[in-house]
C-alpha cells in the first residue's frame, strides 16, 4: 500500500492509487496471498550488538498468514506462551513455551486511586546481585490488535533469592516491597503494604499439543446466504431452442441446476432428484436443469446428449440450455458475492426463495434430504438464518448485516451488465419495503433508489430516471448523490430552470452542503449568472473551507472581473489545499502575472510545469513555459 496518499492530493494521485489498490484486490480473490507464504520469524536477544534469528529452531515459523502475536503466560508456569492469530486457518495457535530450569517473578496489579487495572504503572525488579533493573509497564494493547495478559512475568535466569519491586502508578504514588520469593505470583494492590501471594488454580485438564488436522481441498461446498441478494436472470433455451429466461418471484422455491452430460456426479444428482420427485413435488420445489454441454473445450458432447440423458433417467422436471455468454454471467455473479473467484463446477446449484432471492449456492452435487432441510430454512429471521449460516455457534456482537445489493448492482454495471443491474435494482426497491424499518435499511434502500437512476440514465431511459431519483431525494432529502444524478439528467436534457430549483429546494433543508452549493454555482456560472454563482462558491467555502474546487472556481470569477488581487487569495487558498495540482498553480501564476508580479508568477509558473511533467503532460508544461517564459530541468 506504498501507493497511499499521506496528503492531500491530485485526481491523478488518487486515480493511480485506486488502480493499484484495484489490481492487489484482484490478485487477493484470484487466490494469491499477502504474505507469499513467508514463514514467521523469531529473534533472540543475546545481549549482544545482534540478536540472533532462532526462526527455525523456535516452533513458531509456521507458513501462516500472522497478523497478532500476544505473549500471556497461559498456563501460570513462569514462562510466556503465545497466542498466534492469523488473517487465514488456522485463525488461532496457542503455543506453549515447555522451557524449564530458569526462575520468574509474576506480578499482577490493581489500582485504587488510579484506573482498577493499573494501565500506564510500571514496575522494577531489583536484585541483590546485578545493579541492572528489569521494567516491564503495564499497557492497554500489545502490538498490532492484540492484548498481552495482564500477569507480568519477569525471568530471573538461575537467580534463586529473593529480589525486590518498586511500583510507579500511573497517578504519580510509588510503592516499594521487599522480599519478594522467586517462583511465586504476586497481587499488589495500589496502597497495601504486602504483596500478597497467588497460587495457580489446578487447571481442569492438561494442555496437550495437537497436530493440525489440514482438511482436503474440495470442489465441492454449502453456502447459505446470510444475506440474500436478488438473483440475477437466466436466458436460457428449450432443447427445440424456444427462449425461456429464469427470472422474477414465482411463489414457490426454485433449483436452478447447472450440469453437463458428461459429468458422473451430475448423472447421479439428477437421477436422485428423480427418484425422490414425490418428495419435491410436496415441498412446492420448481427444479430447472441447465445444461452447460457444448461450452467445454476438453468434452465434445452436445445439446442432443444431454436431451438424450434426460430421456433415459425419465427426468420429470423442466430442463433447458445455456450459451457460453450467459454461464460467464452467472460465473462473474457467484464471484461478486464472496472474497475468493472460484471456478463455477458442475454441477452447481442455486436455490432461489418465494421472493426471488438466492437462499444457497451448492458447488458440487447436493443430496435430496439436504435440500429438503435447507427448504426450512427459507422463512427464517435475519438473526437466526445467520446462525444456520456459519458452521459453528457463537455469540454474536452486532446485528446482522444485510447484503449491499446497491453496490452488487453497480458491479454489474461495471462490467456491463446494465439491464441486468436495472432488473436487479427494481426487484430490491419493489420488496425491500420491511428493510426501510431501521437506518441501515433506510440508507440501502435510497442508495438502491439512486443507482437505478443512474443505471438507466446511462441506458438512456430518462423518465424512469427521473422517477427513481426523485423518490430517492423523497425518502432522504439530505442525500448528495441523487441530488447530483438528477440534476445531471436535467443539464443533460436541457432542463436548466428545474436543475436549480431541485438544487435550491434541497438547499433549503440543507443550507450547509458545500457540495450542492458549488454544483448550484457552476449551473449559474454555465447559464450566464456569474454574480450568483459566486455567492454560492463563498457559501461553499463557508460550509467548507476545505473545499479547493469552490477557491479555485471563485478566483476565477474574480479574475473575469480583473479583480486580481481577490482571485490571488482565492487561487494561494486552493493550492495550499493541493499543492501538486499543476492546473491550480497554473491559475495562481496566471493572476500573479495579470497583478503585475512577474517574477512571484514565473516561480510558481515553474512548479506548475513540474508538476505538469511529473504526471506525463509535457504538452501543457510546454505551454505554460511558453506562457510566463518560465523553465525547469528536462527529467
Amino acid at each position: 500500500m506504498s501507493q497511499s496518499p499521506a496528503t492531500p492530493s491530485s485526481d491523478q494521485d488518487v486515480a493511480a492509487y485506486l488502480a493499484a489498490n484495484y489490481q492487489n484486490t484482484q490478485l487477493l480473490r484470484s487466490g494469491k496471498s499477502l504474505s507469499g507464504h513467508e514463514r514467521n520469524c523469531v529473534y533472540l536477544n543475546t545481549d549482544a550488538p545482534r540478536f540472533a534469528n532462532v526462526s527455525a529452531v523456535s516452533g513458531l515459523d509456521f507458513d501462516d498468514d500472522c497478523r497478532t502475536v500476544a505473549p500471556v503466560d497461559w498456563d501460570h508456569d513462569g514462562d510466556l506462551d503465545f497466542w498466534l492469530g492469523n488473517r487465514t486457518a488456522p485463525r488461532l495457535r496457542l503455543m506453549r513455551n515447555e522451557a524449564v530450569g530458569n526462575h520468574f517473578v509474576a506480578v499482577k496489579l490493581q489500582g485504587s486511586t488510579c484506573n482498577r487495572d493499573a494501565i500506564g504503572a510500571r514496575i522494577e525488579v531489583h536484585r541483590p546481585d546485578d545493579p541492572r533493573q528489569q521494567i516491564q509497564s503495564v499497557r492497554g494493547g500489545e502490538g498490532y490488535s492484540s492484548q498481552r495478559g495482564k500477569w507480568l512475568v519477569f525471568g530471573l535466569g538461575e537467580h534463586t533469592s529473593a529480589v525486590a519491586l518498586t511500583v510507579r502508578w500511573p497517578d504519580g504514588a510509588v510503592q516499594k516491597h521487599a522480599g519478594i520469593a522467586v517462583d511465586q505470583h504476586y497481587r499488589i494492590v495500589q496502597g497495601e503494604a504486602q504483596a500478597t501471594p497467588w497460587t495457580r488454580p489446578k487447571p481442569a485438564s492438561a494442555l496437550r499439543p495437537a497436530e493440525l488436522d489440514h482438511p482436503k481441498q474440495t470442489n465441492r461446498a454449502r453456502v447459505i446466504m446470510s444475506g440474500r441478494v436478488p438473483m440475477i436472470p437466466i436466458a436460457t433455451r428449450t432443447f427445440s431452442g424456444k427462449p425461456i429466461e429464469i427470472a422474477g418471484v414465482i411463489g414457490a422455491p426454485m433449483l436452478v441446476n447447472v450440469w453437463a452430460s458428461w459429468c458422473a456426479p451430475c448423472a447421479k444428482e439428477l437421477k436422485q432428484f428423480t427418484e425422490h420427485q414425490k418428495q419435491i413435488d410436496a415441498a412446492r420445489l420448481h427444479i430447472i436443469a441447465v445444461s452447460v454441454d457444448g461450452l467445454h473445450a476438453s468434452h465434445t458432447t452436445t445439446h442432443a446428449d444431454a436431451a438424450q440423458m434426460l430421456r433415459e433417467l425419465k427426468f420429470p422436471f423442466k430442463a433447458t440450455t445455456v450459451d457460453g455468454e450467459t454461464l460467464d454471467k452467472l460465473r462473474y455473479f457467484q464471484n461478486k458475492l464472496f472474497i475468493r473467484d472460484v471456478p463455477l463446477p458442475v454441477p452447481t446449484s442455486f436455490l432461489i426463495d418465494t421472493k426471488g432471492y438466492l437462499a444457497a449456492i451448492y458447488r458440487g452435487p447436493v443430496e435430496v434430504d439436504q435440500l429438503l432441510d435447507d427448504l426450512k430454512l427459507l422463512d427464517l429471521s435475519a438473526e437466526d438464518l445467520r446462525d444456520r449460516a456459519v458452521p459453528m455457534a457463537g455469540r454474536w456482537y452486532r446485528s446482522p448485516v444485510a447484503a449491499n445489493v446497491p453496490e452488487l448492482a453497480k458491479e454489474l454495471q461495471r462490467a456491463g451488465l446494465v439491464t441486468d443491474a436495472i432488473r436487479m435494482l427494481d426487484h430490491f426497491i419493489r420488496t425491500s419495503a420491511p428493510l426501510q424499518s431501521n437506518t441501515v435499511g433506510m440508507q440501502s434502500y435510497v442508495e438502491a433508489l439512486n443507482n437505478l437512476g443512474a443505471a438507466l440514465i446511462e441506458h438512456g431511459a430518462h423518465e424512469q430516471a427521473e422517477k427513481f431519483l426523485l423518490q430517492a431525494i423523497n425518502a432522504s432529502p439530505g442525500a448528495e448523490m441523487p441530488v447530483q444524478n438528477l440534476a445531471s439528467l436535467y443539464l443533460r436534457t436541457q432542463q436548466h430552470a428545474k436543475a436549480m430549483s431541485l438544487y435550491r429546494t434541497v438547499l433549503k433543508a440543507d443550507p450547509d452542503n458545500a457540495i450542492l452549493h458549488h454544483d448550484l454555482g457552476n449551473l449559474l456560472d454555465a447559464t450566464s449568472q456569474p454574480d450568483q454563482a459566486a455567492e454560492h462558491y463563498r457559501a461553499a467555502i463557508q460550509a467548507d473551507p476545505g473545499y479547493a474546487d469552490a477557491h479555485t472556481n471563485l478566483g476565477i470569477y474574480h479574475a473575469k472581473r480583473n479583480e486580481y488581487d481577490q482571485a490571488i487569495v482565492s487561487f494561494e487558498a486552493a493550492v495550499q489545499l493541493d499543492p501538486d495540482n499543476f492546473q491550480f498553480l497554473s491559475n495562481l501564476a496566471t493572476a500573479l502575472a495579470r497583478a503585475g508580479r512577474a517574477e512571484d508568477a514565473r516561480k510558481i509558473a515553474e512548479r506548475a510545469m513540474a508538476r505538469a511533467r511529473a504526471e506525463g503532460n509535457e504538452d501543457i508544461a510546454q505551454q505554460i513555459g511558453a506562457r510566463f517564459g518560465a523553465s525547469t530541468p528536462d527529467p
